[in-house]
């Protein structure tokens, strides 16, 4: 008898000891991490933006350079109180019909509340998939300053045999956007 009960002593003792330093260690945690200053802000992401037309359809013949093409233009800025944002714009090519999809090409205007242009983006939709979203400007800082993202579509002379062109080929797009919350630092 004096040996079972030296066993549930012994365990009882090792499970209190067990028990005090979960404790303690519970207890050191909830301190170290509630005892700084920490200071975050909470806030929603507050966009304000507009397409000007969202759906861009015709028909493109060859040109050199983007004047020949299409141009719509999305405006953005954070509203007053948000959180840190930026957006990503996107080109979703519905239907193309008779015109090879490297030929389209892409050119993005950033331009300020002064009419200057502070960025650019250029490229082409040869990676592109018809109707999948294709990323044309990626996660561009806002402020609360309105800033113009003029956006030109056209079809490269370069890139296209203009004997097999005609009339009836085509392009329909659309043009979304979405934003992306800015995380700061603790």
């Amino acid at each position: 008898m004096d040996k079972k009960k030296k066993l549930i002593i012994s365990i009882l003792g090792v499970l209190v000891i067990i028990i005090l330093v979960a404790g303690a260690t519970y207890a050191y945690f909830r301190f170290s991490t509630n005892g700084g200053n920490v200071e975050s802000t909470s806030g929603k992401l507050d966009i304000d933006y507009n397409i000007s037309e969202s759906n861009l359809t015709g028909v493109l013949i060859p040109s050199a350079t983007r004047s020949g093409g299409v141009m719509e233009n999305v405006t953005a800025k954070l509203r007053t109180g948000s959180v840190d944002g930026a957006i990503n714009l996107y080109i979703n090519p519905t239907e193309v019909v008779g015109i090879p999809l490297g030929a389209l090409s892409y050119d993005v205007d950033v331009i300020d509340t002064s009419s200057n242009v502070i960025n650019h983006y250029s490229g082409d939709f040869s990676t592109a998939t018809i109707g999948t979203p294709y990323k044309i400007v990626d996660a561009y800082d806002l402020s609360t300053n309105l800033l113009t993202f003029n956006i030109y579509i056209w079809l490269d002379g370069s890139k296209i045999n203009n004997d097999n062109f005609n009339s009836t080929n085509h392009f329909n797009a659309v043009i979304t956007a979405d934003s992306v919350h800015i995380t700061g630092e603790f």
